[in-house]
C-alpha cells in the first residue's frame, strides 16, 4: 500500500473482459460532483483481452483514473493489486464496475467518515438498476433474500448507525480509513474467478476487520446503482449464483460439526453426503411446484445448500479444515446446517 497525504480518497474498482460495462461507470463517476477532494479511480484490469484499458484510459481528461494491470486471474487478485499499487487516500473506497454513482457519492463518503470519527470502516446503499422496465422484471426477482444476494440490493436503515449482528456492508459500496487495511488481503482462493466462482470474498474480508475489532457503520447517503446485467435475470442466472453463494459459505463461516473432524472424519462424510442427497431430491421436487416465481425461489434457496455442502466435502477431502471463522450459535446464517 502506498499511502499519500496528497488524497482524501482512492476508489478501487476490479474489472475483466466488461469494456462497455465500465465505460457507463466511468461515464456516472466523471458527473459527480466532487468540489475540492483529491481522488483518485484506481481500475485494475484484471488481464482483460477487450478494450477495457482503451476505455480507462479515455477517461483520463475527465476523471483522475489511474489504470493497473493484474495478470493473475480472479477478483480478490485484482482487489490486493489495487491494494498494493494504488495511491491511497486518508479513504479507500471498494466497488464493483457495473455500478452507477450519485453525483454527491464521494462527498457524502467524506461526510459520514467525518462524523464518525472514532469509527474505520463504513457501507453505503445499494439499489438495483433494472435492464429492463419494471413490468418485465421476473416476480422472483424481487424476493428479499434474491434481491439481496443476488442483485446486492442494500438499504440496511434510514439513518446512519452501526451494524448489527452479523450484517455487513456489501461489495459494491463499502470504504475503510487507510491504516485499517495496512496489512490487509483478500482470499484469493474465492472470489469472482474465470474458472471457478466461488462468491463470499467481500463477506470474509470485512468479518476479519470485524474480527479486529473494527466495528462498521451504515450510511444511506453515499449511495450507488447496482446495474443488473439480462443474464442474471433467468432462472439458469440466479440458480447458478446461488449454488456459487453455497459454496462461498463454508470458506466464510467455517465446517459444520468441527467437533466430528478429524477423530470422527467417516462419519462427517456420512453426513454430509445424505446432504447432498437430500439437497438434489429437494431441488428435484422443485420442479413440480406450479407457481414459477416460487419454484424458481425454492430452486434458488436448495441449490445454496448444495453448493454449501459440495464444497464442505471439497474442503475436507483438500484437509482444509479450518477455513472460515466459527459460526456463534445466534448467528443466521444463509445455510441450513444438518
Amino acid at each position: 500500500m502506498n499511502p499519500t497525504d496528497e488524497l482524501d480518497l482512492t476508489v478501487i474498482m476490479p474489472t475483466f473482459n466488461r469494456a462497455e460495462i465500465v465505460r457507463k461507470t466511468l461515464e456516472s463517476m466523471a458527473a459527480m460532483d466532487t468540489g475540492d477532494l483529491r481522488f483518485e479511480i484506481a481500475v485494475v484490469d484484471n488481464n482483460s483481452t477487450d478494450d477495457t484499458r482503451a476505455v480507462i484510459e479515455s477517461f483520463a481528461d475527465r476523471l483522475p483514473v489511474h489504470y493497473l494491470f493484474e495478470k493473475q486471474p480472479g477478483k480478490n487478485c485484482a482487489l490486493n493489486r489495487g491494494l498494493d499499487g494504488a495511491n491511497h487516500g486518508k479513504i479507500v473506497v471498494f466497488t464493483d464496475d457495473d455500478v452507477t454513482a450519485e453525483p454527491d457519492w464521494l462527498t457524502t463518503i467524506v461526510e459520514c467518515c467525518a462524523r464518525w470519527p472514532e469509527h474505520t470502516v463504513f457501507g453505503g446503499k445499494i439499489t438495483v438498476e433494472w435492464p429492463w422496465p419494471e413490468d418485465r422484471v421476473p416476480g422472483w426477482a424481487h424476493h428479499p433474500y434474491i434481491k439481496e444476494f443476488g442483485f446486492t440490493s442494500h438499504d440496511y436503515a434510514e439513518a446512519e448507525k452501526e451494524y448489527e449482528g452479523v450484517r455487513l456492508p456489501f461489495g459494491p459500496n463499502f470504504w475503510a480509513r487507510r491504516e485499517a487495511l495496512e496489512g490487509r488481503r483478500f482470499n484469493v482462493e474465492i472470489g469472482p474467478h474465470p474458472t471457478n466462482r466461488i462468491l463470499g470474498d467481500e463477506t470474509l474480508f470485512l468479518r476479519e476487520l470485524v474480527r479486529d475489532g473494527h466495528a462498521p457503520v451504515y450510511s444511506p447517503y453515499p449511495s450507488v446503482a447496482h446495474r443488473i446485467q439480462e443474464e442474471v435475470l433467468t432462472p439458469e442466472g440466479i440458480v447458478k449464483r446461488s449454488f456459487q453463494l453455497g459454496r462461498g459459505n463454508p470458506h466464510v463461516y467455517g465446517l459444520p460439526r468441527r467437533d466430528l473432524l478429524p477423530a470422527h472424519r467417516l462419519k462427517w462424510r456420512l453426513i454430509r453426503r445424505l446432504a447432498v442427497v437430500r439437497d438434489h431430491w429437494a431441488i428435484f421436487k422443485t420442479r413440480f411446484i406450479s407457481d414459477p416465481d416460487t419454484r424458481v425461489v425454492r430452486a434458488v434457496q436448495r441449490t445454496r445448500d448444495l453448493g454449501y455442502n459440495t464444497e464442505c466435502l471439497t474442503l475436507e477431502r483438500l484437509g482444509m479444515l479450518d477455513v472460515g471463522f466459527d459460526t456463534p450459535k445466534t448467528e443466521a446464517t444463509s445455510v441450513e446446517r444438518v
